[in-house]
C-alpha cells in the first residue's frame, strides 16, 4: 500500500520530506535512493494499463521536449506550426486531427510567413472544413492568424527569435502573456490551456490544463485541488509535485491522464467514469 503521510529523510543533505510514494531521489539534492517502490505511484498502474491495451497516445511532445533539451532551436515555422496545431486541438477529440497533420501541413504552405500572410482567411477555413477538422473557433482562429503571425515577429524583433522569447521566463509566465485578457501581447484566440499547448508543440514541458486533466486532478478525482474541477494553476501546482515524485516529464505526466481519460483511447475517468475498469479505483475520491 501507499503510505500517505510517510517523512523521508536523506542521508546526503538531511533534507526531510513527505512524499506519497517511497521515493527514488531527494527533491532538495537530487540524491538517488537505493530503496525504491517506483511501481507503487497511481501513474505507473495508470501507464502499464494503457501499455498492455494498446491505450496511451503516441505523443510527438516527448520527442519535442527531447529536441529541446538537446540544443534544439525551433524556427518561426515550427512556432506557427505549434500556435495553428494547438488551435485545431480546440474542443475536439485530436484522433479527428492526427490523421490529417501532412495535408494541414501542405494547407498552410509548410508554415510559409509571407504566403500565409498574403492567403484570404477564407481560404484556410474552407479547406479545413473540407479536410473535416474544423471546430466551432475555426473561422474566429483563422481570422486572428495574420495578427498572431504579426505579434510573433514583434516579438522576434524585442527577443531576437520566437524561441529566445518562449524561453525568456517559466513557461506558465508565457503562458499569461500570452492567454490574459490584459496582456499587451496576447495571442488571439488563444486561452490558458492552448498556451500551453502551443509551448509543448515547440519543446517546452508543461501539462495542458484542458478538460481531463482539470477534472482528473479535481477534488472528485485523483487530485488535492479544492474545486471538483482543477483551476489551470491547481493543475500546474500538481503536475509539478506528481514530476517530483515520479522523475517522469510534466508532458509524460499529462500524456498518461489525458490517454486514460480521453476519447478513442482509455476512456476510463470520463465525464461519468467506467470504474469498474479503472485500476487506481481504490486511490479515488468518486470511487470511495
Amino acid at each position: 500500500m501507499i503510505d500517505m503521510n510517510k517523512k523521508y529523510t536523506c542521508e546526503k543533505c538531511g533534507v526531510k520530506f513527505h512524499c506519497d510514494i517511497t521515493p527514488r531521489f531527494c527533491v532538495a539534492c537530487g540524491n538517488t535512493f537505493a530503496t525504491q517502490n517506483f511501481h507503487e505511484h497511481y501513474l505507473i498502474k495508470m501507464q502499464n494499463f494503457l501499455s498492455e491495451k494498446g491505450l496511451l497516445h503516441n505523443s510527438e511532445l516527448e520527442h519535442r521536449i527531447n529536441e529541446r533539451n538537446s540544443g534544439k532551436k525551433f524556427s518561426i515555422e515550427e512556432h506557427i506550426a505549434g500556435l495553428i496545431y494547438s488551435q485545431l486541438s480546440n474542443q475536439t477529440d485530436w484522433s479527428r486531427i492526427s490523421p490529417h497533420l501532412s495535408e494541414i501541413d501542405d494547407l498552410f504552405f509548410n508554415y510559409d510567413v509571407c504566403k500565409i500572410l498574403s492567403t484570404p482567411y477564407t481560404y484556410f477555413v474552407e479547406r479545413i472544413y473540407g479536410l473535416k477538422c474544423g471546430n466551432i473557433s475555426t473561422e474566429a482562429q483563422m481570422k486572428s492568424l495574420n495578427f498572431n503571425i504579426e505579434q510573433m515577429q514583434k516579438l522576434e524583433r524585442k527577443y531576437g527569435s520566437m524561441d529566445a522569447f518562449v524561453l525568456s521566463a517559466p513557461a506558465y509566465e508565457i503562458v499569461k502573456k500570452i492567454s490574459g485578457y490584459k496582456s499587451p501581447i496576447k495571442f488571439k484566440q488563444i486561452g490558458p490551456a492552448l498556451a500551453w499547448e502551443y509551448l509543448r508543440n515547440v519543446g517546452v514541458d508543461g501539462a495542458k490544463p484542458d478538460t481531463h486533466t482539470r477534472r482528473f486532478l479535481g477534488s472528485g478525482r485523483m487530485g488535492k485541488s479544492k474545486a471538483e474541477i482543477a483551476s489551470p494553476a491547481e493543475v500546474y501546482k500538481q503536475v509539478e509535485l506528481l514530476a517530483d515524485e515520479t522523475g517522469f516529464s510534466r508532458v509524460t505526466i499529462d500524456n498518461i491522464i489525458w490517454s486514460f481519460c480521453a476519447n478513442g483511447f482509455g476512456e476510463v475517468c470520463t465525464a461519468t467514469p467506467k470504474c469498474t475498469l479503472c485500476v487506481v479505483k481504490d486511490l479515488c475520491k468518486y470511487h470511495l
